[in-house]
This record gives structure tokens, sequence and C-alpha cells, in this order.
């Protein structure tokens, strides 16, 4: 759940509940420690080592949970090696609405310039010029599109042929993303991963993978946009509503971008996904 849709929604706002931190996963994941951590709590533990919970303020109790959890996968990894990537971060959620902002400006930037292609090959290309997809498998990338955040903007702010608005966009975005992850870290293949970088997700599906002779993969995705999907309890993510002016045919957000690419019907029923752009 650590992709920067679920940060923006959790965020602090005025009127709404929000939290100042969110420790969570991008990838699957195994449980936490919990024996480490709550022996961190002891009155046996080491002074140096033991938690006070009273002077410890959110971020602070996130990073340090992060940490527990890079030290029980080192020694799990000393034994054998662990048997599948996974990752944890602690994100900062006052930045979650910068990132929102700064990957909406992204959107109607890439969207003038018509650099559908460039971002596809941000997401798409191999490692370290693409960006990594905390699904495991293959064939899991469909149904989890789960593309870490940093590594996308990165990829797209070095893509000579991109426009330099798109550069300048993609550039501010992967300093929000640098600040929004506090701390992170990886267990089994962590290659070209940034620790305090990586570690937090965009949803950024193959929406024209074709399903069948005539029916587009976007549709699968109406889970992951802004109008709730009442069939799986999921969808209506405040990130894709927020700034969206519905039927004007105009980018404003990241998911306006990505219908305007891949939803081929987008008329007064809003298409595949039930958007109108």
């Amino acid at each position: 759940m650590a992709g920067v849709e679920n940060a923006y929604e959790w965020r602090r706002a005025p009127g709404r509940f929000g939290a100042r931190a969110m420790v969570a996963s991008p990838s699957i994941s195994a449980p936490f420690p919990y024996a480490r951590l709550f022996a961190r709590f002891a009155p046996s533990t080491p002074a140096e080592r033991r938690l006070d919970p009273r002077a410890t303020d959110a971020l602070a109790f996130g990073n340090w949970i992060v940490d527990a959890i890079r030290e029980s996968r080192i020694e799990i990894e000393k034994r054998r090696p662990f048997p599948f990537t996974e990752s944890y971060a602690c994100l900062d959620l006052a930045h979650a609405a910068p990132v929102k902002q700064a990957l909406d400006a992204l959107a109607i930037a890439v969207a003038a310039s018509d650099a559908r292609a460039l971002c596809e090959r941000a997401r798409d290309a191999a490692q370290p010029a693409g960006s990594r997809c905390y699904a495991d498998e293959p064939q899991a990338k469909h149904a989890m599109p789960y593309y870490d955040a940093l590594d996308f903007a990165r990829g797209l702010a070095r893509d000579a042929d991109a426009a330099p608005a798109v550069r300048a966009a993609a550039e501010a975005l992967a300093k929000h993303v640098d600040a929004l992850v506090a701390s992170s870290t990886i267990s089994g293949d962590g290659a070209n991963f940034e620790r305090g970088g990586n570690g937090v997700f965009l949803v950024f599906p193959d929406g024209a993978r074709a399903l069948g002779a005539n029916e587009r993969a976007w549709r699968q995705y109406k889970p992951f946009g802004p109008k709730p999907y009442l069939a799986l309890g999921a969808g209506g993510y405040a990130m894709h509503k927020d700034g969206a002016i519905a039927g004007d045919g105009i980018v404003q957000t990241w998911w306006e971008c990505l219908d305007a690419w891949y939803d081929v019907d987008n008329g007064d029923a809003g298409g595949l996904d039930g958007v109108q752009w």
C-alpha cells in the first residue's frame, strides 16, 4: 500500500482524519518482525536500544520500524536468500500533497507535448533507465501496475527526447517524491534501490494492452481511479478527483492523462472507466 495515491488519501487536511507518517510496503511483503518491535519497549532492553513512546514522534517511530524490518531481513539473509523482493517505506505525509501537485503538473506537461511514448519508456525500460515494478511475477504487473515513483520521475527527467517542460516537471516530481520517502529498505533483489528515495509507487497501468479482439485493458483499472468501484469497494481516490474538471477535455490530473491515452471511447458515459476527462 506504499503508493503516492494512498499517501495522499491518508494525509492530514482540515476537517478530516489524517496521519503524519505511514509505514507500508509497495510490494508483496512478509509480516512485521513483531517480536523485535515489541522488545524495544521492554524495560530489560539496553537504554541505547530502548524506545520511549512518550519521547518519540510519529515520523521517528515510523523510521524506527523500517530500521527494525531492515535488521530482521538482514538476519534472515545471513541464513538463506530472502525468498522474494520485499520493500518497506516510512512516508512523511506532509509531502503527500506536494507530490500530487507535482504529478499533476507533469501530467499537464506530457499531455501538452504528446509524450506518452516517453512516459511508457520511463516505465518499461530496464533499470536503471526504467522503473522498478513492485510486482514480482511478470504477469502480476498487469494486476498490480505499481511502478517506483522516483525511478519513473528520474527516468523521464534524463530522457533527452523529452521537451524541456517535461524534464523540468519530472525533476520537480523526483524532488517531492524523495522528500515523501523518509526511509526505506529492500530485501531480495535490491539492485538500483536507493534507500530513502525509492520505496513508493505510482499506479501506471498498460491501459492499451489487448484483452481480446475488441477489448482494451483500461477497463480493468477502474478500482485505481477517481470513481468509486462498488464491485470491489475500491476506487474513489482523492488524488485523482481533486483538481479534475470532468468533461472539459483538458488534462488536469495524472489519471485524466492516462484516460486521455488509453480510453478509446470517452463519450457521455465516460468510456471504459466511467471517467470523462
